[in-house]
């Protein structure tokens, strides 16, 4: 479950910005957004416009949150004048100022199941720590990974998967089209040492850039891992993933309005659901984490 200091620490944040002297920030605020382990936190103000009196008040109240809470370790402006659905927005104008570090660190630390990773904090990270390992474990058992094969990550983030799965593959290429999270992925290597011959790519993931991906050079069985943000990978994506007949596609739903329309599209490039299995990754909330794994007819057999 989420732990009990998000809750408090949204219920302080609540209570401030409802005080005439932060009336600024409640009408400029999108959303506030927690990231981090169950050991520190920080705290995103995704707003809606930019500029000196906002960032003045938002920098008081940081300084509030600092001293209610040791955990929180850091704060960030994130700007998003479209105010978006999902609270980190990727589509964004390139001239306008994105993130802006209010105070404290640029990197977090989590580890899961003996893997270490540091991660920058707008980089997308599962926040239901608790439920995290349970996941790699059920992709791990669902992917059955085989000393000579290849794994395809892709949306890889920091590398969650990648460096936990390495060393059951032959090889794995992770790929993201976030800076921070692919230079994370990067430097990540360092810390597992299973990992080190990884490699990842920074890349929007779309169906020329999925062509243009090489190929094993040994033509080795490949699989692929396909981990989309919520609204899903553009649709000619899954149709050139298939074009390169991976032995077994491990889809990864965070929004369970995507699945009909994915499951059809990978049965029209011949794949057909072999398992499906729902995680509860989104505490307080009516949505699921869907792992499907696909195969071909030909598969099956084997």
């Amino acid at each position: 479950m989420e732990p009990q200091e998000h809750g408090r620490i949204f219920d302080f944040l609540q209570k401030k910005i409802s005080e005439p002297p932060f009336k600024l920030v409640a009408s400029h605020l999108n959303y506030l957004i927690i990231r981090g382990s169950y050991k520190e936190h920080v705290v995103i103000f995704n707003v809606e416009a930019l500029n000196g009196p906002l960032v003045r008040k938002i920098k008081i109240l940081g300084g509030h949150l600092q001293k209610f809470s040791t955990k929180v370790v850091g704060a960030y402006l994130y700007t998003d004048p479209s105010c978006s659905d999902y609270y980190l927005e990727g589509n964004q104008p390139s001239d306008i100022l994105k993130i802006k570090k209010l105070f404290g660190k640029d990197q977090l630390v989590v580890s899961h199941r003996k893997c270490r990773y540091h991660y920058h904090p707008t980089s997308f990270s599962q926040i239901n720590e608790s439920m995290v390992p349970i996941m790699l474990e059920m992709a791990k058992e669902m992917l059955d990974p085989k000393p000579d094969e290849y794994l395809l990550d892709l949306y890889c983030g920091y590398g969650l998967f990648s460096h936990f799965l390495a060393p059951s593959y032959k090889q794995v290429l992770g790929v993201d089209s976030e800076g921070f999270s692919i230079r994370a992925a990067l430097s990540n290597r360092k810390y597992n040492p299973g990992s080190k011959g990884a490699q990842f790519v920074a890349r929007h993931i779309t169906k020329r850039s999925v062509e243009e991906l090489p190929h094993p050079a040994d033509e080795g069985a490949e699989s692929i891992l396909l981990d989309p943000p919520r609204q899903g990978p553009q649709k000619a994506v899954i149709a050139a993933l298939a074009n390169r007949c991976p032995s077994k596609v491990l889809h990864v739903h965070c929004g369970i309005e995507q699945i009909p329309d994915s499951i059809q599209q990978w049965k029209q490039c011949g794949y057909h659901p072999r398992r499906i299995v729902a995680l509860d990754m989104f505490p307080g909330s009516a949505n699921l984490e869907v792992l499907i794994l696909f195969t071909t007819a030909q598969s099956n057999k084997l």
